[in-house]
């Protein structure tokens, strides 16, 4: 079962879930371009600009399992 718990975003996250992006992007990059992958890069650079934008020590919701 998973648990709903808060951690406060700092350089340090934000670098990791930033690194976690670019990766994904990365892996889409090889794919054949579609609307699909389009659409999911377009998702994740929005995110990347979201979480970006957040100041540190915001509250981020994670899921411990």
């Amino acid at each position: 079962m998973t648990e709903l718990f808060y951690k406060p975003l700092t350089p340090d996250l934000r670098q990791q879930i930033n690194d976690s992006i670019r990766n994904s992007v990365r892996e889409l990059n090889t794919c054949q371009n579609n609307v699909y992958v389009n659409m999911q890069k377009t998702a994740l650079n929005a995110t990347k600009a979201l979480i970006d934008a957040l100041p540190d020590g915001y509250p981020m919701p994670m899921y411990r399992r």
